[in-house]
């Protein structure tokens, strides 16, 4: 009993765990939380870094040496030697690496928002579905609460004889069984509100608004229209141009590579003095200055060159696959969306209405006799099916303008 304080903290602290969501700050969460997200932005981090680390010189090399001409035995004296040496490419490999890495960083900034773009496209999709699902629970819920009146009534009108046996026995049953299926709408409310909690990374989601946002009209853009906004917008046709490019770089820096170089090497040496009585010599100080050329036998193969070529057009016929695609999922896409807004204007229409009107009507009857407990069941579920397809319509018509957002680059 003395801790009975502490039940409204208990229950304050649930609601605030749990919260209904809106579209807008959905998307934010998303944009902001998303755990997958979050981890692909590091690939520019990364990119970052190794560009960064691209721009490093050759390290000189520093040699140090020491000699004994049995000086302790003969008194020929010692010598010691230092010399450091700097290799060069006469290719220029530091700027083509340079290029290589800068365009691998474009790359990943442009792979970035692609990821962003197709995470908003599916998360989209999961908002709409999990309002979708709570709309369906809802009706669900209210044909369940309208059978269970129903039967409770026929309770009441079976002892008072007005209806027989096995129409109060099948209105009980029929409750039970639009139980079941509302049980079955919660449950898939409640996992689809689960998904948008793992796109928003973990916030707990219990409800979404009541409407889906409204969309933005295509009205006044043609198919074509709508194809050259995606050519000039598609993170992953500019990933592929990248592509291109980037195998162009790699081909000059093969080439860069197999070009001649040169060790440049200075050095300097100190001579003890040779007491050596036949051939004494005075201490004395050395310097040296050289130049080494290596002999590149290994540029005879062409098979790095060869390949780096075969990337070349390879890339380029990438290219031109994507551009195709692009056209093609913005056509899909835009049939799509238009499909679904013309379904969706077939269900604005009195459909929804009429269905309304023909159940009150099956109920009325049923309640005062006219009409068979079948043709109130059958009403009760032509009117569900057309609420429920109602809702699939928005969904859909959603569904269908995100993806052509996703098509679109938009």
């Amino acid at each position: 009993m003395k801790y009975k304080w502490m039940m409204p903290l208990l229950l304050w602290g649930a609601a605030l765990q749990a919260q209904e969501i809106g579209y807008e700050d959905f998307m934010r969460q998303v944009a902001e939380r998303n755990a997958g997200y979050l981890a692909e932005k590091y690939n520019v981090e990364i990119a970052v870094a190794n560009a960064q680390a691209a721009k490093v010189f050759n390290d000189p090399e520093l040699s140090f040496g020491y000699s004994n001409n049995q000086d302790w035995s003969m008194q020929m004296g010692q010598s010691y030697e230092t010399e450091i040496s700097y290799t060069m490419s006469l290719g220029n490999v530091r700027g083509a690496r340079m290029k290589v890495s800068m365009t691998e960083q474009q790359i990943a900034e442009k792979a970035v928002a692609d990821y962003l773009c197709n995470l908003k496209a599916e998360a989209a999709t999961a908002y709409a579905e999990a309002w979708c699902a709570a709309a369906k629970e809802k009706i669900m819920y209210d044909a369940y609460s309208n059978m269970l009146k129903i039967a409770a009534g026929d309770s009441l009108r079976l002892s008072e004889g007005e209806v027989n046996a096995t129409d109060a026995l099948q209105s009980a049953m029929e409750a039970k069984r639009m139980r079941n299926d509302w049980l079955s709408s919660v449950s898939e409310a409640r996992n689809a509100f689960t998904k948008l909690s793992s796109y928003a990374g973990g916030i707990p989601v219990d409800g979404v608004q009541d409407m889906l946002p409204g969309v933005t009209s295509t009205a006044g853009k043609s198919l074509s229209q709508l194809q050259e906004i995606a050519l000039d917008n598609r993170c992953d046709l500019h990933i592929a141009m990248l592509s291109k490019q980037l195998s162009e770089n790699n081909l000059r820096l093969v080439r860069a590579s197999r070009s001649m170089e040169i060790s440049l090497n200075a050095g300097y040496s100190y001579n003890t003095e040779v007491r050596n009585e036949i051939a004494p010599a005075p201490k004395f100080h050395g310097f040296s200055a050289g130049v080494s050329v290596p002999l590149k036998f290994s540029s005879a193969n062409k098979g790095e060159v060869m390949a780096a070529k075969a990337a070349v057009l390879q890339s380029e016929k990438a290219l031109e696959a994507a551009e195709l695609q692009i056209r093609s999922e913005v056509s899909m896409a835009y049939e799509s969306y238009q499909t679904a807004e013309n379904i969706l204007d077939t269900y604005k229409s009195s459909i929804s209405e009429d269905a309304k009107t023909i159940l009150e009507n099956r109920v009325f009857g049923y309640k005062s006799g006219d009409s068979r407990l079948f043709e109130l069941l059958e009403a009760q579920r032509a009117y569900d099916e057309v609420l429920i397809s109602f809702m699939e319509a928005q969904r859909d018509v959603f569904i269908s303008y995100a993806e052509l957002c996703r098509a679109t680059g938009l």
